[in-house]
């Protein structure tokens, strides 16, 4: 009765504009209004996890707003997915950590006004609900978005899968799935008689949290003004969002350098021995593993089987990924089967959520595909499930122009997986597909090509029942809405074979995931002109806009770039992209050192912003972004001065700084040259990193603003065992400072310094049993399980009753490590 009426409660309706459409125009734009349409679609979620956490109404507040602080500063960064609920409810409960902690003590639970008699008031609320978001956080990536859409923000079941651009069945069989494990975990926890109710219950608090127009409104500016670094921002949310950005930039700085290790290790596919070395691709388990402690790593094998019961196949290309990271650009490994159809995957670290997959036929069928199998771990032995190259069932059909009735090669057929995830596969030259696959009803759509066509209307309901091969299940597509463009001399003149690259942002878009934006490659005729499709824009959207903005390099002597914008009551027409090129702009810039000496081995990274309007050109200005390719030619001239030419004049850049061995800058930009400029950019001077960077963190320590001690506190912690130097004086501030928030930032980096601080064992030992400040006791847990003193583990197994849970779990994750036998 209860789960019947949370579903009741107010929804949002569909969104016109997914949430990567709106964050890219924020981005791009600085486009207040789609920032507070994402505050008004993810503030109830946000605010009631805030509200789960600190009970208090300010408090949550200041935690609410902070959540979307971070947002915006980290919005150029995110991958564009659909997954941002699931990335803001992180956020969100981390901020809110972050903010209970700071507070000098909690305050006890208040009653929402008007919101009546909650099921979990009588099961210690506070308590229950912060065990329910620990839990969904803990589900795996797959399971925890559909959750976090239908189970906190309140969506429907429709409403979330317009969301992600799936099928309805696709998205329920997830959501049961990640309800199932959710009742699982709580039910291991004692919470078998309530789960239901608890499931409910945090949907009706997250409904009940509703956000103001007033709030909505002073958060979208805050925003606006906190990611340009100008005009005001409330204090309290402003130190909130800070603090949590500082420790977002440590994980994904070591994740990036995770992620980078992979990629030089990769191996690609190759012909003769079957056996690939591939170290996997789990993030986690390499950040967090110690270099006495890596997890012994194995082999994966499988076979592949021409059908059930059938020989082995020779010849077959095999790939292996992790599918935890199903919504990210995964890194793969491939394999070749030998004659007997057998494969293998060698230095692979265990996991729960491996697969195998077809990727080249022998036969060279491109249009036919076979489903992943599941890899299981079981000790030191990984078996893959069998693939075979033919099913029992299947199914199959064309894909053609709607207008022409020419197939259209390359086109993507989407169908779901048997574990409730979506995958695709491409027709082949003839337009045709066919998909063997386990017996089961599903939902096909088709999603066009990257260069021309749209997704397909409407989905084709299939029942692939066992034995039977149905035929004649065909998709119709349209071409999508063309435009022209003209590249000119200086002189007007047509200019022949200049690369183009026209950026069209469409809003909304139709594409899977998020398909909004496209980046399409041309090169101009012997008139000057390009063409191309608007790839995103369909008849069916209504009320959507298509911006496309062309950028051409000559020889880098010359560039130019052209904006133009229609929408669909339009009727997608657009006058032609006029791409007038001149003379290319040039930055110079000096990066120097925190002594004024020049740095001769700085990288700059340029990131052009594709958007509408003009900006000033700022010096002081700083816009977040994520790693960009770098655009122009960079050169060091000498005394740690750099040229940066071929920018394109008019092209509005971000531009950020780094170099090893010391912090990088903040973005600084837009720079918006003009033809034939050479620009002076103000010198720039680097921090200091590793162990050079102590003694100025050691002075910031000292300081008299609480803030700059928080600060230094948590970059001796990012330090490391560079840090050792600072163990003393981290020490002096874990026993004496009279903030919360710079104790426990102390005893953080205690624990990351490693074996180097082994002499502040027993000032944690006394923070664990004494220092009651939000967080303190929690990371002077944490810190004694990393530093391995085995004298700390009494005193721990007395913090396994302690009424805070995360102290608990710290004390639990600690007990484990030092139990653990030594290698």
């Amino acid at each position: 009765m209860l789960a019947r009426f949370a579903s009741a409660l107010t929804r949002a309706s569909a969104p016109t504009e997914t949430d990567t459409e709106l964050l890219t125009s924020f981005v791009r734009n600085r486009d207040e209004g789609a920032f507070a349409a994402l505050v008004e679609r993810h503030g109830p979620m946000v605010m009631g996890t805030c509200r789960r956490i600190l009970y208090d109404s300010h408090a949550a507040e200041d935690a609410f707003q902070a959540a979307f602080l971070v947002l915006a500063r980290r919005a150029a960064s995110l991958p564009r997915t659909e997954a941002l609920a699931r990335w803001m409810y992180g956020v969100a409960r981390r901020v809110a950590l972050k903010t209970r902690s700071a507070r000098a003590e909690s305050l006890p639970p208040q009653e929402a006004e008007g919101r009546g008699c909650d099921p979990l008031d009588e099961l210690s609320g506070r308590e229950l609900l912060a065990i329910l978001d620990e839990e969904v956080r803990r589900l795996p990536s797959g399971y925890r978005l559909p959750v976090v859409l239908c189970c906190l923000e309140g969506l429907t079941l429709e409403e979330a899968a317009a969301r992600l651009g799936c099928a309805t069945g696709a998205l329920r069989g997830r959501l049961e799935r990640g309800r199932t494990r959710l009742r699982a975990r709580l039910s291991a926890r004692g919470l078998a008689p309530v789960a239901v109710l608890a499931l409910a219950g945090v949907s009706r608090i997250t409904m009940a949290s509703t956000v103001t127009p007033g709030l909505r409104a002073l958060t979208a500016r805050a925003a606006l003004n906190f990611a340009s670094r100008t005009g005001p921002v409330p204090d309290g949310p402003r130190r909130i969002a800070e603090s949590a950005l500082g420790t977002v930039f440590a994980t994904k700085f070591k994740r990036a350098a995770v992620v980078l290790i992979a990629v030089v290790l990769a191996v690609p596919v190759f012909a003769g021995p079957r056996t690939v070395d591939a170290p996997a691709p789990e993030e986690k388990a390499a950040v967090k593993a110690t270099p006495n402690e890596q997890p012994a790593r194995t082999t994966v094998t499988g076979r592949v089987l021409s059908a059930p019961g059938g020989k082995g196949v020779a010849g077959v290309v095999v790939t292996l990924w992790d599918s935890e990271r199903w919504l990210a650009k995964s890194l793969r490994w491939t394999a070749r089967t030998d004659e007997e159809g057998a494969y293998s995957f060698a230095n692979v670290l265990p996991g729960e959520h491996y697969r195998v997959w077809i990727a080249e036929r022998p036969k060279k069928e491109v249009g036919a595909w076979s489903e992943w199998a599941q890899v299981h771990f079981k000790g030191r032995a990984a078996r893959a499930d069998d693939l075979f190259l033919e099913l029992l069932q299947s199914v199959s059909g064309t894909v053609t122009d709607a207008d022409t009735g020419k197939p259209v090669p390359g086109a993507e057929i989407n169908f779901p997986t048997t574990d409730g995830n979506r995958d695709s596969l491409i027709a082949d030259a003839n337009g045709r597909y066919r998909l063997f696959a386990a017996p089961r009803k599903m939902d096909l759509y088709c999603n066009g090509t990257s260069t021309r066509y749209n997704r397909s209307e409407g989905l084709q309901h299939v029942d692939v029942s066992a034995g039977k091969h149905v035929t004649g299940i065909d998709f119709k597509i349209a071409s999508a809405p063309k435009f022209t463009g003209q590249v000119l001399l200086p002189d007007g003149k047509p200019a022949k074979g200049v690369e183009v690259v026209v950026e069209i942002h469409s809003v909304p878009a139709s594409e899977f995931f998020g398909g909004f934006s496209k980046s399409v490659h041309l090169k101009s005729d012997a008139e000057g002109t390009f063409a191309g499709y608007m790839v995103g824009a369909r008849a069916v959207n209504k009320g959507q806009a298509v911006h496309l903005t062309a950028i051409a390099h000559s020889d880098h002597a010359l560039a130019g770039t052209a904006y133009a914008r229609t929408t669909d009551r339009a009727g997608y027409q657009i006058d032609p992209l006029k791409v007038v090129l001149a003379e290319s702009a040039i930055a110079r810039v000096r990066v120097l050192n925190p002594d004024g000496e020049p740095i001769t081995n700085a990288r700059l990274h340029l990131m052009p912003i594709v958007i509408r309007g003009d900006f000033s050109l700022d010096p002081n200005e700083g816009f977040p972004g994520g790693a960009s390719d770098q655009h122009g030619s960079v050169k060091h001239v000498g005394a740690g001065k750099y040229t940066i030419a071929a920018l394109v004049p008019g092209l509005p850049y971000d531009l950020q700084i780094g170099a090893p061995g010391y912090r990088a800058g903040p973005y600084l930009g837009p720079l918006v040259l003009k033809p034939g400029e050479n620009h002076e950019i103000r010198e720039i001077r680097l921090d200091w990193w590793g162990k050079k960077a102590v003694p100025g963190l050691l002075k910031k320590l000292q300081s008299d603003d609480r803030y700059k001690r928080e600060e230094a506190a948590r970059q001796f912690g990012e330090l490391g065992a560079d840090a050792a130097e600072a163990v003393p004086a981290l020490i002096e501030v874990l026993k004496r400072d009279p903030i919360n928030t710079v104790r426990y930032e102390a005893a953080a980096a205690l624990g990351n310094i490693g074996p180097g601080a082994l002499a502040a064992v027993p000032d944690l030992i006394r923070a664990l049993e004494k220092d009651t400040g939000g967080g303190v006791q929690r990371e002077a847990a944490t810190a004694l399980g990393l530093l391995g003193d085995r004298a700390a583990l009494p005193v721990l197994k007395v913090a396994l009753d302690h009424q805070d849970n995360d102290v608990k779990r710290a004390a639990t994750e600690a007990i484990k490590r030092l139990e653990r036998p030594k290698k």
